[in-house]
């Protein structure tokens, strides 16, 4: 299966069907996480550090224009993860 897993706005043709997951969030990480709490599993430390260093950057520390109160909420809880 192929899969593309974004938050940035694009535009393209495939010749055959893929599963696209979309959200007006600001960091690809956030919705990673969406997808990882959806699925019930645990998230590890390791990889909730990381998740939480890709959202600071997508965000700019959340000073980016994009950036959504469901991002800071995300990244309030990968830090407790952390």
């Amino acid at each position: 299966m192929v899969r593309i897993i974004d938050h940035h706005k694009f535009a393209f043709t495939t010749s055959a069907p893929i599963e696209i997951i979309v959200k007006p969030i600001a960091s690809t990480c956030s919705v990673i996480y969406w997808l990882w709490k959806e699925s019930g599993a645990t998230i590890p430390t390791d990889v909730a550090k990381a998740m939480l260093m890709g959202i600071y950057s997508d965000t700019l520390y959340f000073r980016s224009p994009t950036t959504t109160d469901y991002d800071k909420t995300i990244a309030s809880e990968l830090a407790t993860l952390a």
